[in-house]
């Protein structure tokens, strides 16, 4: 639920140059790693290209590589990236948001399995928002300027919209949506500029 827990893990206590187990060559960007079984993943920056990179968690060696159609968002400020967005998986797909072009999905052998490009608002300092896996369903909050924001959820399988809602008020945001559960209601919080909203 993007709190950067791990329930049940056994992690190391100590870390250090000294310590770890590999080191791999990652492209730029400031997507986190995402880790699920024996894949990793992480999207960045490769020459004038989006890419999403595949590692192996044993070694540190490159599984696959694909890179992203289109041109890398053009707005963003000196101290981020054009592909800031961590992926997320379900452990079948591995789904990126690329401003410059919109959302892709992969299995987890590196092959496409459905894209959905989306025309993506002016984002003041460009976009840092990830999308978020949510009872099944696929969410990502697209705020910007102009009242062309949105927050819409999909099925992760084929990339069909089950829901899309315009936040016309909502202005450039750079917060990934949570699932928040009480009771028997789920609702999806998205922490925007001046308000915070659930869906």
């Amino acid at each position: 639920n993007a709190q950067g827990v791990a329930t049940g893990a056994r992690l190391p206590g100590d870390f250090g140059p000294e310590k770890r187990v590999w080191v791999a060559e990652v492209p730029p960007g400031h997507s986190s790693p995402v880790v699920w079984g024996d894949r990793v993943f992480l999207t960045g920056v490769e020459g004038a290209k989006a890419v999403m990179v595949c590692y192996d968690p044993v070694d540190g060696r490159e599984r696959w590589r694909a890179e992203v159609p289109g041109e890398l968002a053009e707005n963003v400020h000196r101290t981020s990236s054009p592909v800031a967005a961590t992926p997320v998986t379900d452990g079948n797909r591995v789904v990126g948001y690329f401003p410059g072009f919109g959302l892709l999905a992969w299995d987890m052998d590196g092959k496409e399995v459905w894209r959905r490009p989306l025309e993506v608002p002016f984002v003041v300092n460009g976009s840092g928002t990830s999308p978020a896996m949510a009872d099944g369903k696929l969410i990502v909050c697209v705020d910007g300027q102009g009242g062309k924001s949105f927050v819409m959820a999909m099925d992760p399988s084929d990339g069909r919209i089950l829901w899309r809602t315009a936040r016309p008020a909502a202005v450039s945001n750079y917060t990934t949506p949570v699932l928040w559960k009480r009771g028997g209601i789920a609702e999806i919080i998205v922490s925007g500029n001046l308000r915070a909203a659930g869906y």
